[in-house]
């Protein structure tokens, strides 16, 4: 799935909590940068699932830390500090897809939010219609594997 995703021009990834062969998943340099960057070829950025991030991986191929902000059991790894001792060639690299696929699909040009007044967008956005419910009831039903005792 993840090829595939990256063939179909995919915009972004999230790495979760998960341990990959002894190592978390957002600071892990080999699935994000030798497997999904440079092996599948994935042209998008990678962002932590919401406070995934355990150490500051950006040489690791970690592009964005979501949610950004601090918490008391789990600060934001991505501070000024940090930041401040990438060089500017390595920002660039973590923004540019960011703002490539932005450009691509459109965002800018038909913005959903202007900030400050995006509090509520997601949960008053309907993300689904007729067609994507009759695919996900397929899709379900294929799925099913009926399994018997004997």
């Amino acid at each position: 799935p993840f090829q595939a995703a990256a063939d179909a021009g995919c915009a972004a990834a999230m790495c979760g909590y998960n341990l990959v062969n002894g190592k978390y998943a957002c600071d892990n340099e080999d699935i994000l940068v030798r497997d999904l960057k440079q092996s599948m070829g994935f042209d998008g950025w990678v962002m932590s699932d919401w406070w995934a991030t355990k150490e500051f991986a950006a040489d690791e191929g970690l592009d964005q830390e979501m949610p950004g902000n601090t918490m008391p059991f789990d600060p934001a790894k991505f501070t000024d500090d940090n930041l401040d001792t990438l060089s500017d060639e390595k920002i660039d690299a973590m923004v540019t897809p960011m703002l490539t696929k932005m450009l691509q699909y459109g965002l800018f040009d038909n913005p959903v939010c202007e900030p400050p007044n995006c509090k509520d967008i997601e949960t008053k956005t309907n993300a689904t219609n007729a067609e994507h419910q009759a695919l996900a009831r397929e899709l379900a039903t294929q799925s099913v594997l009926l399994l018997k005792n004997e």
